[in-house]
């Protein structure tokens, strides 16, 4: 059995640089976005979390962020800032970018699946957005439990990303990514569920992302996002 060493925080700003959560990508520099591209924060949920990234070795990798959830415009933007610089993640209708100042590699890690396994299992799963016009995929059996599968449109058509209701809960709690160019798999996991308030709805705390490349029965876990504060 692999022993995972969780290292401070200290240790893990001074060397973010050498690994990231599984994949390390070069980001295009910072550009001030246009009108359109603009998203009111007012109608925006912005969640204060804690992201582990899981390394092969045992190793841990933690990070502070901030997750702006905008279910109106159906979008997540995630910002981090590191002694490197600020990097941004962004995905609007499915479209993913990222950017950075003051360095040019990118070493968190996020990447179109992930981001879109987080969106969809805060957005969908805590029911800021409606699932009304997803194609219902049937009944299901994953993990042992009775599903109604329900396919969520990605602008990649190399991307299939597919939510599960559990029929006993009727919460959106899984969601499975497929990459079918890449030939790999993700499972996210919604759970730790919280009552929200200000909108009368049920959010999950902790979303956990699963590499299943090899099957469900070998998911190896290689992301968890924690959310601390939700104001």
């Amino acid at each position: 059995m692999i022993h995972r060493k969780v290292l401070s925080i200290v240790a893990l700003l001074a060397c973010v640089t050498l690994a990231g959560c599984g994949t390390q990508t070069t980001d295009t520099p910072t550009k001030q976005p246009t009108s359109s591209e603009q998203i009111d924060p007012a109608n925006c949920i912005a969640a204060q979390a804690v992201v582990s990234c899981f390394l092969e070795g045992g190793r841990t990798y933690i990070t502070a962020q901030q997750h702006l959830f905008c279910p109106e415009a159906k979008s997540l933007q995630i910002h981090s800032k590191e002694p490197q610089g600020s990097f941004t993640w962004k995905l609007t209708a499915q479209q993913f970018s990222r950017m950075s100042s003051g360095v040019q590699s990118n070493p968190a890690g996020w990447d179109l699946p992930r981001m879109l396994t987080v969106y969809a299992g805060f957005l969908y799963g805590g029911g800021f957005v409606s699932t009304d016009s997803l194609a219902d995929g049937g009944i299901v059996t994953l993990d042992g439990q009775r599903y109604l599968q329900l396919a969520m449109p990605v602008s990649d058509n190399a991307i299939h990303a597919q939510l599960y209701r559990d029929l006993d809960t009727n919460r959106i709690d899984r969601i499975v990514i497929e990459d079918k160019k890449q030939g790999q798999s993700w499972l996210g996991v919604c759970y730790n569920w919280s009552y929200y308030s200000p909108k009368k709805l049920w959010i999950p705390r902790k979303i956990d992302i699963y590499d299943i490349t090899d099957g469900v029965a070998s998911k190896r876990l290689i992301l968890q996002t924690e959310y601390k504060k939700v104001p």
